[in-house]
């Protein structure tokens, strides 16, 4: 597992370590983020990544995983208000997403529901199953989209 180290020489005598910039060791690889993300949604998803590559930051990783498709469904059906399961069905009713993306959607819900408000947190293999789904859920609502998109534009004659 990665640690935490203090950067030594920049600290002086009697200087608060708390302020301090802190480096992981060994460096944890970069986050593999979905293409064509909306710049929030991808701030989210990229910390979400980070927390979950570092280890031990379970809760925070699916809050942030949680986040990400919170911020996409606003995005895809931003007149759908109130809780993510409203919005979850919102999307769905409005024919947004499938409705087999809605129950994992759900599942997600639930998970950073249980990270955020739970004492026991959530487990790891509940954060991995949470990754697993947003980065799906991300590639299918904008990736995919974003490269038939250039596709067909670059497939179209010259005007």
């Amino acid at each position: 597992m990665p640690i935490a180290v203090r950067m030594a020489a920049s600290v002086s005598m009697g200087e608060d370590l708390s302020k301090k910039p802190h480096a992981i060791w060994p460096q944890p690889p970069e986050p593999a983020i979905p293409a064509k993300l909306p710049p929030a949604i991808e701030k989210a998803y990229e910390q979400a990544e980070r927390a979950f590559m570092v280890g031990g930051l379970d809760d925070a990783a699916a809050g942030m995983y949680g986040r990400a498709l919170d911020l996409a469904l606003q995005h895809i059906a931003p007149t759908a208000r109130g809780t993510l399961a409203a919005r979850i069905r919102s999307a769905v009713a409005a024919n947004h997403i499938a409705p087999a993306l809605a129950d994992w959607a759900d599942e997600v819900r639930l998970i950073r529901n249980n990270a955020l408000h739970e004492a026991d947190g959530t487990a790891h293999d509940d954060v991995q199953a949470v990754r697993a789904f947003c980065d799906l859920f991300l590639r299918s609502v904008y990736t995919l989209p974003g490269l038939i998109a250039e596709r067909r534009a670059a497939a179209q004659p010259p005007a």
